[in-house]
Protein backbone atom coordinates (compact mmCIF):
# COMPACT_ATOMS: atom_id res chain seq x y z
CA UNK A 1 0.00 0.00 0.00
CA UNK A 2 2.85 2.35 0.85
CA UNK A 3 4.35 1.87 -2.64
CA UNK A 4 0.99 2.74 -4.20
CA UNK A 5 0.74 5.98 -2.20
CA UNK A 6 4.29 6.98 -3.19
CA UNK A 7 3.55 6.17 -6.83
CA UNK A 8 0.31 8.20 -6.79
CA UNK A 9 2.10 11.17 -5.19
CA UNK A 10 4.90 11.06 -7.76
CA UNK A 11 2.40 10.80 -10.59
CA UNK A 12 0.42 13.81 -9.38
CA UNK A 13 3.60 15.90 -9.03
CA UNK A 14 4.68 15.09 -12.58
CA UNK A 15 1.44 16.62 -13.86
CA UNK A 16 2.16 19.82 -11.96
CA UNK A 17 5.68 19.98 -13.41
CA UNK A 18 4.28 19.79 -16.95
CA UNK A 19 1.79 22.62 -16.38
CA UNK A 20 2.43 25.88 -18.23
CA UNK A 21 0.84 29.31 -18.16
CA UNK A 22 -0.41 30.55 -21.52
CA UNK A 23 -1.21 34.25 -21.79
CA UNK A 24 -3.98 34.66 -24.38
CA UNK A 25 -3.32 38.40 -24.74
CA UNK A 26 0.39 37.96 -25.55
CA UNK A 27 1.35 38.31 -29.21
CA UNK A 28 2.00 35.04 -30.99
CA UNK A 29 5.65 34.12 -31.44
CA UNK A 30 6.78 34.72 -34.99
CA UNK A 31 9.30 32.60 -36.75
CA UNK A 32 11.21 34.30 -39.52
CA UNK A 33 12.51 32.23 -42.40
CA UNK A 34 14.73 34.11 -44.82
CA UNK A 35 14.33 33.08 -48.46
CA UNK A 36 16.77 35.47 -50.18
CA UNK A 37 20.38 36.52 -49.76
CA UNK A 38 19.27 40.15 -49.56
CA UNK A 39 16.95 39.35 -46.64
CA UNK A 40 19.72 37.53 -44.74
CA UNK A 41 22.20 40.37 -45.26
CA UNK A 42 19.79 43.20 -44.40
CA UNK A 43 17.53 41.67 -41.74
CA UNK A 44 19.10 38.42 -40.58
CA UNK A 45 19.43 37.84 -36.86
CA UNK A 46 21.48 35.09 -35.25
CA UNK A 47 19.90 31.62 -35.41
CA UNK A 48 16.97 32.62 -37.68
CA UNK A 49 15.99 29.96 -40.23
CA UNK A 50 17.20 30.25 -43.82
CA UNK A 51 16.01 28.44 -46.96
CA UNK A 52 17.75 29.64 -50.12
CA UNK A 53 17.86 28.47 -53.73
CA UNK A 54 20.73 29.45 -55.99
CA UNK A 55 24.32 28.54 -56.80
CA UNK A 56 27.54 27.87 -54.92
CA UNK A 57 29.88 29.94 -57.05
CA UNK A 58 33.20 29.77 -55.20
CA UNK A 59 35.09 27.86 -52.52
CA UNK A 60 36.68 30.47 -50.24
CA UNK A 61 38.56 28.29 -47.72
CA UNK A 62 37.84 25.46 -45.33
CA UNK A 63 34.05 25.11 -45.02
CA UNK A 64 33.35 28.63 -46.40
CA UNK A 65 31.77 29.02 -49.84
CA UNK A 66 30.17 31.93 -51.71
CA UNK A 67 26.48 31.40 -52.47
CA UNK A 68 24.58 33.46 -55.05
CA UNK A 69 20.89 33.93 -55.77
CA UNK A 70 19.09 36.58 -57.86
CA UNK A 71 19.31 39.10 -54.97
CA UNK A 72 23.01 38.89 -54.08
CA UNK A 73 25.93 36.88 -52.77
CA UNK A 74 26.96 35.82 -49.27
CA UNK A 75 29.25 33.40 -47.47
CA UNK A 76 27.87 30.05 -46.35
CA UNK A 77 29.49 27.49 -44.05
CA UNK A 78 28.99 23.98 -45.45
CA UNK A 79 30.51 20.96 -43.72
CA UNK A 80 31.93 18.39 -46.12
CA UNK A 81 29.43 15.73 -44.99
CA UNK A 82 26.51 18.05 -45.92
CA UNK A 83 27.35 17.48 -49.60
CA UNK A 84 26.48 13.77 -49.10
CA UNK A 85 28.47 12.80 -52.20
CA UNK A 86 26.47 15.14 -54.46
CA UNK A 87 28.52 16.75 -57.24
CA UNK A 88 28.13 20.54 -57.11
CA UNK A 89 29.61 22.98 -59.64
CA UNK A 90 28.99 26.73 -60.07
CA UNK A 91 26.28 25.79 -62.62
CA UNK A 92 24.45 23.42 -60.24
CA UNK A 93 21.27 24.87 -58.72
CA UNK A 94 21.06 23.97 -55.03
CA UNK A 95 18.74 24.50 -52.10
CA UNK A 96 20.34 25.20 -48.75
CA UNK A 97 18.66 25.12 -45.36
CA UNK A 98 20.28 26.42 -42.22
CA UNK A 99 20.55 29.31 -39.79
CA UNK A 100 21.87 32.86 -39.85
CA UNK A 101 25.27 33.20 -38.20
CA UNK A 102 25.59 36.88 -37.26
CA UNK A 103 29.16 38.10 -37.28
CA UNK A 104 30.36 40.87 -34.98
CA UNK A 105 32.42 42.27 -37.84
CA UNK A 106 31.40 41.89 -41.48
CA UNK A 107 28.33 40.44 -43.13
CA UNK A 108 26.03 37.70 -41.89
CA UNK A 109 26.84 34.13 -42.90
CA UNK A 110 24.64 31.07 -43.17
CA UNK A 111 25.49 27.89 -41.28
CA UNK A 112 24.16 25.23 -43.66
CA UNK A 113 22.47 22.20 -42.12
CA UNK A 114 21.15 20.64 -45.34
CA UNK A 115 22.12 20.94 -49.00
CA UNK A 116 20.01 19.53 -51.82
CA UNK A 117 20.78 19.57 -55.55
CA UNK A 118 17.78 20.89 -57.48
CA UNK A 119 17.04 19.44 -60.92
Amino acid sequence: MRKFVLFAAALSLSGVAAAQFVNPSAPAATTTTHTSVKSVLENGKDDQRVVLEGFIVEHVKGDDYRFKDKTGTLTVDIDEDDFKGQKVTPDTRVRIEGEVDSELVGENKVDVERLTVNP
